[in-house]
């Protein structure tokens, strides 16, 4: 009994120490970033880690009782949804990261590092859960990895290629927008725009076996055409206050409208190929 006793202890103390490490890592990354991108960069990372480190906490302030089992199952449900959108943050600073954009470049072996990090501790929560609930009574226990790509891996396919581009166009214009002039519409774009791309990456990162897996694949590319159709309003507003000029809009229109395209291309072939799983 003991020893099963200093197992669980160590277990907690593991997804603590990982997310700890993840957390002094990422922060030290972040007050590295030039002053221009803390704002709309480094402020929101910074309070997402923040975030999953008090929801971290939580878990292993819980008693471990049978009553709590389902506050510490769903409080671990609320850090590992934490992490999975930090990946979306993650991915659009490897983008802004190339160069040209006064980000200093991330290597291959920082990417393989910070994904790695990620999805270790994505595992060990889930792990919790999973212990927390093998009677399956509370949810199904869902998570997205992370994967790590260089700017030539998303030149790979069609539709990543335009949301790559879409977001190294958009994202260092709105970072030159006054902050008295950055508004909800400007916060709206970014976020549609850093979404589409993530869940479209994500999406095509699954090679449906099964019924639930295409489902997955299948819902992921929706939610990439949904963000990419959000983005007509607030671009029009940017645009109506001549915060991009006009041949700005004419790319980023050019671009939404050809993602979307191979996204829904891509869905139809989808449906032929996948639609028979079981």
């Amino acid at each position: 009994m003991t020893i099963l006793k200093n197992k669980r202890r160590t277990s907690r103390i593991e997804y603590e120490r990982t997310f700890l490490s993840l957390y002094e890592y990422m922060t030290g990354l972040i007050d590295n970033f030039p002053r221009r991108y803390m704002e709309p960069l480094g402020k929101p990372m910074k309070m997402l880690l923040n975030e999953i480190y008090d929801d971290v906490t939580k878990i292993s302030d819980m008693y471990v009782e049978k009553e709590e089992n389902k506050a510490r199952y769903l409080a671990c449900r609320k850090a590992i949804d934490g992490l999975i959108s930090l990946q979306s943050w993650i991915y659009l600073y490897w983008i802004l990261s190339d160069g040209r954009n006064g980000l200093k470049w991330v290597t291959e072996d920082r990417r393989k590092f910070m994904s790695a990090y990620v999805n270790k501790e994505i595992y060990l929560l889930a792990g919790v859960m999973y212990g927390l609930d093998k009677q399956h009574k509370y949810s199904e226990i869902e998570v997205q990895y992370m994967y790590k790509f260089m700017p030539w891996d998303a030149k790979k396919t069609h539709f990543l290629e335009k949301l790559y581009e879409l977001n190294s166009l958009v994202y260092p214009k709105t970072i030159r927008i006054p902050l008295a002039q950055r508004d909800e519409e400007v916060s709206l774009a970014c976020r549609y725009i850093r979404d589409a791309f993530y869940c479209a990456y994500a999406a095509n990162n699954i090679l449906p076996q099964t019924k639930k897996e295409y489902d997955r694949r299948r819902r992921l590319f929706g939610e990439a055409i949904s963000d990419l159709y959000r983005l007509n309003r607030p671009m029009l507003k940017l645009f109506m206050v001549h915060l991009f000029s006009n041949e700005d809009m004419e790319k980023i229109t050019t671009l939404v409208n050809e993602s979307t395209k191979y996204l829904q291309g891509v869905q139809a072939s989808d449906k032929e190929r996948f639609g028979g799983l079981c």
